[in-house]
């Protein structure tokens, strides 16, 4: 299948997960402004388009580039966060089309030293970032607390506490069939993966420094991430041969049609009955 076609396939499928029934599902509170929630969906669509190009400024191959564009249009949490008024949905779109033409602007001159040696310097402004926002620092004790609890697999593939009400709870962030992907992503080597790797810790760190943790909804910046790690694992997993890691793969597959015809039936069933009950605690735009 052409690679124009593959890619317009996926971004028409992210546009149907985030536009299908958006002025009612969730329903709406009195705060709601439904050309808000058009506007998020539309930077949920342009971040699928954007994870194909981010993956490509990685000189990642266009398969990889496609699975990881695949993957994230089906993440729970890009799924519930393109469907309501989201501000790190929009800062995401922006901040990730500025690391595309930065990345091809640095790369090009090739500067991927330069781009590794700013990684102290962007670690040491984080938290000043939050003492001139909140006029104090959280005790290390608790950046560790928040820490271990954003890698955690509970967070990551079972409940994702990062937005109380109105948030999709009974879901982690992911699929837990995407992990062994993304593990494997994660020790397979490719170029960029350094700085890939960089931005991942940098949003890691930046989240847990955050003094309105865990409703800051900052780990969100990660999902584009995720998704090109395991696009890179699954390009490396279906060339495998081997007859007994191609049947794992299919039963993976299988599971993952499963967790994604729950997701979308919990959302669309149950998800609007459990928001209705909680109207009177969503006091933001939702």
């Amino acid at each position: 299948m052409p690679l124009l076609l593959t890619l317009h396939l996926i971004i028409i499928q992210s546009a149907f997960l985030r536009l299908w029934k958006i002025t009612s599902v969730p329903p709406q509170t009195e705060n709601t402004v439904i050309i808000l929630r058009i506007l998020s969906a539309a930077a949920g669509i342009l971040l699928t388009w954007i994870v194909f190009y981010l993956a490509k400024q990685f000189n990642l191959s266009r398969k990889t580039a496609l699975l990881s564009a695949w993957a994230y249009s089906l993440f729970p949490w890009a799924i519930e966060q393109g469907r309501i008024f989201s501000s790190v949905n929009l800062s995401s779109a922006v901040l990730f089309l500025s690391v595309i033409y930065l990345l091809r602007y640095l790369l090009k001159k090739n500067n991927t030293k330069l781009i590794l040696r700013l990684a102290p310097f962007v670690f040491a402004v984080i938290p000043g970032i939050w003492y001139i926002k909140f006029k104090f620092l959280l005790p290390i004790a608790h950046i560790l607390n928040n820490l271990f609890i954003l890698i955690s697999p509970n967070l990551l593939f079972y409940r994702n506490i990062t937005f109380w009400w109105g948030g999709l709870s009974e879901f982690g962030i992911n699929y837990v069939t995407f992990l062994p992907f993304f593990l494997i992503g994660l020790i397979k080597q490719f170029p960029g993966k350094k700085i890939l790797m960089l931005f991942l810790a940098w949003v890691l760190i930046f989240s847990a420094f955050s003094p309105d943790f865990p409703e800051s909804r900052l780990f969100y910046l990660s999902g584009p991430l995720w998704s090109i790690l395991i696009g890179t694992g699954m390009t490396f997993s279906f060339q495998v041969r081997n007859k007994f890691f191609k049947t794992l793969i299919i039963c993976l597959s299988l599971f993952l049609i499963y967790e994604y015809g729950q997701l979308l039936h919990y959302y669309f069933r149950h998800y609007p009955i459990s928001v209705s009950g909680n109207l009177d605690k969503i006091h933001g735009i939702f």
